[in-house]
């Protein structure tokens, strides 16, 4: 029993020395002991977030309306267009109400001598919710338009070493961003088509300048 206790307190003293503590220190090895469970503990819960991840957008791509942009976008984006569908569907949805009351009190009123009155409210709920649809749907022809204009136009009289620049730019980062130029300040962005917005690039007027260098003149032709 001497010789069993010995060999312990040998392979305990081994177990300080690997770990860098002093003889003695029960707590501290303890508390290595709960931080590597914490770290395991950790670990399985991203296992498991990421599987649910998977499974959900699986889910997602067999959904009505799915798109692939839905699967980048962050949280805030996709509920930010979900208030925005809720809100339209909510303006529909009380325009067809109160349409639907009308008709009632219609029916209702038949007698009353308040038929005509009643049929001119009636006449201007649904005119109401006509002029919303065409005015939504003016309003996304409109951006459509605009932006088939802006892409038209937006790059017109630059030189062709532009052009070369924006391809390079666009194999580099595998054409999730696309080269612009803004003319007011003379400077590039890089614009991403998905959420609809552009950051400045610092240091790519260099690249533009080189590329510029390394074009032949034709000056002399």
């Amino acid at each position: 029993m001497e010789v069993l206790g010995e060999a312990a307190d040998d392979e305990l003293s081994g177990l300080y020395a690997r770990l860098n503590l002093d003889e003695g220190v029960e707590e501290a090895l303890r508390s290595l002991i709960d931080r590597h469970n914490d770290y395991e503990a950790a670990a399985e819960a991203e296992r498991t977030a990421r599987t649910i991840l998977e499974a959900e957008r699986r889910q997602l791509r067999w959904c009505e309306g799915y798109e692939a942009w839905m699967e980048e976008a962050t949280a805030a984006d996709l509920e930010q267009e979900r208030e925005a569908t809720q809100a339209d569907a909510a303006q529909e949805e009380a325009h067809l109400e109160e349409i639907k009351t009308i008709e009632r009190a219609l029916e209702a009123a038949r007698e009353e001598g308040t038929v005509e009155q009643l049929r001119a409210e009636y006449r201007r709920a649904r005119t109401q919710l006509a002029d919303d649809r065409d005015r939504d749907y003016d309003r996304a022809v409109g951006k459509v338009i605009a932006d088939l204009v802006q892409e038209e136009t937006r790059d017109r009289g630059l030189p062709p070493v532009f052009h070369r620049a924006r391809d390079l730019f666009a194999d580099i980062i595998d054409d999730r961003y696309e080269l612009t130029l803004d003319r007011k300040t003379g400077t590039f962005r890089a614009y991403n088509h998905v959420y609809d917005d552009s950051f400045s690039l610092d240091g790519l007027e260099r690249l533009f300048e080189r590329l510029q260098g390394e074009t032949p003149s034709h000056s002399g032709a």
